[in-house]
């Protein structure tokens, strides 16, 4: 498993999980809108109802892109549960002191975690309750990773579920069992966050990040630093690598993986060298687009050593 996120994975075409699977992806990041159901009546008898069955969740970076066929659990949830179901069906459901004993997605690191981002598109708070319903066959047999803050206890399974996007941070914080996490802002771990006054609970003030609530954090990389990079002759003491690295200090320091977005993949000597400053600066997470390359850098990278930089 290779600790890479296929970013946007439904605009890799239909066969988009397939090859990201195939390829080894640690991470997967799917764009998810809540639109009509194509497979219930057209009417609104159940309207004003959390959850209305005339609703689905589909898979799409932009409205123009959805189809009502490319529903999240046609295309990813249901062949990652028949997956872990084929993995785990002599399966001995008995704690070993870390959780229950399970199988993962890959067989040849089968003890290995895949996480699945679900990027929540317009309105998190309506797409927050039908993602939990496509997350109960996943839940009843134990196949994902949760926490529970009254025993503040983790239980680890085969998948990990992080939302993104337009996820509501209060959804996950009075979640008394956290099926789906939180991605923070990496540029913002050190300053504490506020939680609004909602139907889910009281206001409250100064939370720090941690792994309970974030394991993951992502931002867009800034302009300034990939600018730096034109810079950097001299790695070691470029600011803005510097900077980079005590971002993803910081991140570590808090059992929090780091991740960037949002930078340039054109030219390809200049998407490559952001590739070489991230990971060289303490990035956990490669986030691409481009599946086939960055899995053969990385196993090119996987043969050298990690330099990374002193300062």
């Amino acid at each position: 498993m290779i600790m890479a996120n296929s970013h946007n994975d439904e605009m890799q075409g239909n066969d988009a999980l397939e090859l990201a699977l195939g390829l080894g992806y640690g991470f997967i990041e799917i764009d998810t809108y809540l639109a009509r159901n194509p497979d219930s009546a057209q009417s609104d008898e159940n309207k004003g109802t959390e959850l209305n069955r005339n609703f689905t969740l589909l898979a799409g970076h932009d409205v123009k892109d959805l189809k009502s066929s490319r529903t999240l659990k046609k295309y990813y949830f249901d062949p990652l549960l028949n997956i872990l179901d084929k993995n785990n069906k002599n399966r001995t459901l008995v704690s070993n002191g870390t959780g229950n004993v399970w199988k993962g997605i890959y067989k040849n690191d089968s003890d290995k975690e895949v996480t699945i981002f679900i990027d929540m598109k317009r309105d998190g708070e309506l797409i927050w309750p039908y993602l939990l319903d496509l997350l109960q066959p996943f839940i009843s047999k134990d196949y994902l990773t949760y926490y529970n803050v009254s025993s503040s206890e983790w239980s680890y399974g085969p998948l990990k579920i992080i939302g993104t996007g337009l996820t509501p941070l209060n959804r996950v914080y009075y979640s008394s069992i956290r099926y789906v996490f939180y991605d923070a802002p990496l540029t913002k771990l050190n300053k504490p966050f506020k939680i609004e006054k909602s139907l889910d609970g009281p206001e409250v003030n100064n939370i720090e990040w941690d792994k309970t609530i974030s394991p993951i954090a992502s931002s867009k990389l800034p302009l300034k630093y990939i600018i730096s990079t034109f810079f950097s002759f001299k790695s070691n003491t470029n600011k803005g690598n510097c900077k980079l690295k005590s971002i993803h200090l910081i991140a570590r320091e808090k059992g929090i993986q780091s991740r960037w977005w949002g930078y340039s993949n054109n030219p390809n000597w200049l998407k490559v060298k952001l590739w070489n400053v991230l990971r060289n600066s303490g990035q956990d997470i490669l986030n691409t687009d481009y599946l086939i390359q960055s899995k053969n850098w990385l196993n090119d990278r996987e043969k050298q050593t990690r330099n990374l930089y002193k300062c």
